[in-house]
């Protein structure tokens, strides 16, 4: 998930689900307005983490808040990316795909010209987007092989 600067709602971070979902879990990270913020340590962190394979729906997480808790606060800056891959919303399609290749991301924050989120892509959508252009790419080729099967020989008795 990114991490949004208050002020201006720049980008400042990112921080995963898995590690989003443990704070959660930690009742004891919960602070209120003007209390001391309360960090886990990463084996703490770590032993908080959710099974990959089952993790827990919104409404899981909400069973375990009471309504003062939904009024606290997370201090999630100990445990976020800082300066996340992020590549800007006009840039190229080709470009994203290169980054994901060469630097084996799970996903890249889409910023606008003030470094705001404006969406996520997945190497899961990349996949799907390369997938589209090879069918694309085959059609054109079955196309070519078509019209050139179907051109009138110039031979013809008509000319």
């Amino acid at each position: 998930f990114p991490v949004v600067d208050k002020q201006d709602g720049s980008l400042v971070g990112k921080i995963s689900r898995i590690d989003l979902l443990a704070l959660l879990s930690q009742q004891k990270v919960l602070v209120s307005m003007g209390e001391d913020e309360v960090v886990l340590s990463y084996s703490e962190l770590d032993e908080a983490r959710p099974d990959p394979r089952n993790l827990p729906t919104g409404d899981e997480i909400g069973e375990h808040l009471s309504h003062d808790d939904e009024l606290k606060y997370v201090y999630i800056a100990p445990y976020m990316q800082i300066a996340p891959m992020s590549i800007q919303g006009h840039g190229s399609a080709e470009r994203a795909y290169e980054i994901f290749r060469s630097l084996g991301l799970r996903s890249i924050l889409v910023v606008d010209k003030h470094s705001r989120p404006i969406g996520i892509i997945t190497r899961h959508e990349l996949a799907l987007l390369e997938e589209i252009g090879e069918n694309e790419h085959k059609v054109k080729q079955k196309k070519r092989s078509t019209l050139l099967y179907s051109q009138p020989h110039k031979d013809t008795q008509f000319e």
